[in-house]
């Protein structure tokens, strides 16, 4: 019995400090890998989208409506924070960085400021979901339809950043980590 509870005591230990990571016990050091890993995670989401060869444009319009051919005047407005997060990831899909590349360029920023943009729509009463489409536009049925969709098991689409950095830093991370993050991007 003695050495059961020898086991299982460092085993609960672990359990207990993962639940507590989990819970946004993060340090800045953790927060901007995690940011650095989730803008990699973003690349990879995006990348079924572009073929090779496209400008930009093409690409943009594959992302946000599902036609390359569309009228770029379609385009929705993007706020900075969204335009920021697909250019730069046009950009590595065109470089033809690897997912291990793109930690080592350590990009932690654009996400950073994401998800400040989705933090600051939620404090003004807007839901996760329209913070992240707002990211994106706001064509919530644009997003949802998009033909060029790329089909995932993962539970969060691409566009759903809110949902995908609730995976990687546990619910409720919140306030704790957007003042972390304010503090990374803006010393």
């Amino acid at each position: 019995m003695k050495t059961i509870i020898m086991i299982l005591l460092p085993l609960l230990m672990l359990g207990t400090q993962a639940k507590a990571q989990k819970q946004g016990t993060y340090t800045k050091g953790e927060v901007k890998t995690e940011l650095i890993k989730s803008f990699a995670d973003f690349v990879e989401s995006v990348k079924p989208f572009y073929s090779k060869g496209d400008s930009y444009q093409d690409f943009k319009l594959k992302v946000l409506i599902g036609n390359p051919q569309a009228d770029k005047s379609l385009l929705p407005t993007l706020p900075a924070e969204g335009e920021a997060l697909l250019l730069k990831a046009y950009n590595y899909i065109k470089a033809g960085y690897s997912y291990t590349e793109m930690i080592k360029k350590g990009d932690f920023e654009t996400m950073g400021k994401a998800a400040i943009f989705m933090s600051d729509k939620v404090k003004s009463g807007k839901t996760e979901t329209y913070a992240e489409i707002a990211l994106f536009g706001g064509n919530s049925t644009a997003l949802e339809t998009n033909p060029m969709l790329p089909s995932s098991k993962k539970p969060c689409k691409w566009y759903q950043l809110w949902c995908h950095l609730d995976n990687v830093l546990g619910e409720g991370w919140g306030e704790t980590i957007i003042f972390m993050i304010i503090e990374i991007i803006f010393p």
